[in-house]
């Protein structure tokens, strides 16, 4: 799997089971992943299926959530995450267009990672760092990285990956760390045929 030198193995990186995947997408929203190593270790030793967080006490969960902040709102979600879940089954998870519409909790990005990296499903998944390698290297006006075209471009990059996991995790690193506002080129693997990296040389 690559992490590259750019970024970090987190534990949920290695998890397959979409119900883990759905609890780290949760803690990570508006949250730096460093930030959320502990909590979600935590609850996964204390809730390690569905059906344990289901009927956990929201108070309680809100508790240990403290420390990340937001901890009212994603109590709710964790818990209504878990109880649909246990409502659908694993049906919930076998395609991300379900997932988004029968689990509360998750928005198009989240259901698009867990059906990537719990399923290997080649779909791309998009946030501001990946659509800023995209619009970088295919020139797009738009810096919206909510537009439509940035998820295109992911969608085709994915389908013809050969490890959909590896490119996705690779994008992310290489967004978070890399291909940043002020990018890092000479340590981009992209930058032999990325225009920005043209432009910085001419103006060295």
């Amino acid at each position: 799997m690559y992490f590259g030198e750019f970024g970090r193995s987190f534990p949920w990186r290695s998890e397959r089971d979409p119900y883990r995947l759905a609890i780290a997408e949760i803690l990570l929203q508006k949250t730096r992943a460093s930030s959320v190593v502990a909590t979600y270790g935590v609850l996964i030793e204390l809730y390690p299926e569905a059906t344990d967080l289901a009927s956990a006490e929201v108070a309680e969960i809100e508790r240990l959530l403290m420390p990340l902040g937001l901890s009212k709102k994603r109590s709710t979600q964790l818990t209504a995450m878990a109880r649909a879940v246990v409502e659908n089954g694993a049906e919930a998870f076998e395609d991300w267009r379900v997932l988004l519409r029968d689990v509360p909790g998750l928005g198009a990005y989240a259901a698009r990672a867990i059906a990537t990296f719990g399923r290997g499903e080649k779909i791309g998944i998009v946030d501001a760092n990946v659509a800023r390698i995209i619009r970088r290297i295919f020139r797009i006006p738009s810096t919206d990285p909510r537009a439509v075209v940035y998820q295109q471009y992911a969608d085709e990059i994915a389908r013809a990956s050969k490890d959909i996991r590896a490119t996705n995790f690779g994008l992310l690193d290489i967004g978070a760390a890399v291909c940043l506002p002020r990018p890092d080129c000479d340590r981009c693997p992209f930058a032999a045929f990325c225009p920005q990296y043209g432009v910085r040389k001419t103006l060295v």
